[in-house]
């Protein structure tokens, strides 16, 4: 029995929250078939057909095997399209399509039907996230979301379509790099400053609190005009 198991990390969100995935890929022989498990949502369950059409549309093969994939942990549920590239990426590798070691990446990005890479959203806390927790790895990105990479000091890549991805994995080709931005914000001017509250000390608390944020309250803040004469 020919069986082959690949592994390749990405990360999911939990609200703003970005936490590690492993995406385990095992493909054997067997009837065709492709299984998709490790409570993942409904974008994710689609993932099947877009990253069966992007590998064949730039020009690999997608196995007639039977094809399971599991992403780890298994309790957490999974949200969002960007785990298309790490799937597909596993599927390659398993097949023995690409041969390049996976382990110092985290990949990120949708694929299209025909093989690009798309922008998805939360590119920024997962960039956040892995520049505290995994300071010496790399993020592969979709292009289209350089803007807001480029505001953490992390090494991020960005790719445009799954084909360039395994160009670059076979050493053809190198991913440019995201560029930390500079932001220069420009000072505001106000007429009134809060140091010139004088006493008040439980209001100028209260201010002090709903601006700091952290806690789901900040989120209401569409409505405070209603409450005022």
């Amino acid at each position: 029995m020919i069986r082959l198991f690949s592994l390749v990390h990405s990360l999911t969100l939990n609200g703003i929250e970005a936490i590690p995935v492993q995406v385990e890929v095992d493909v054997q022989n067997g009837l065709p078939c492709f299984e998709l498990v490790g409570l993942p949502s409904a974008s994710i369950r689609e993932a099947k057909e877009r990253v069966r059409s992007a590998i064949k549309n730039s020009g690999f093969e997608f196995p007639l095997q039977r094809i399971t994939v599991n992403l780890a942990p298994a309790d957490l549920r999974k949200e969002g399209s960007h785990l298309d590239l790490p799937i597909a990426l596993g599927i390659l590798l398993s097949s023995r399509q690409v041969f390049a070691p996976l382990d110092e990446f985290f990949w990120i990005g949708e694929l299209s039907l025909e093989g690009s890479i798309k922008s998805v959203p939360g590119v920024l806390p997962m960039i956040m996230a892995l520049s505290r927790s995994f300071p010496r790895a790399k993020a592969i990105i979709p292009s289209a979301n350089q803007a807001e990479a480029s505001l953490v000091d992390y090494p991020s890549l960005m790719a445009q379509s799954l084909k360039e991805v395994v160009s670059f994995l076979d050493g053809e080709q190198d991913l440019p790099p995201t560029e930390l931005a500079d932001l220069c914000i420009k000072p505001g001017t106000y007429q009134e400053d809060f140091s010139d509250i004088k006493g008040q000390a439980s209001a100028k608390r209260a201010i002090e609190v709903a601006v700091a944020g952290g806690h789901n309250i900040l989120m209401l803040y569409m409505v405070l005009s209603f409450l005022l004469p």
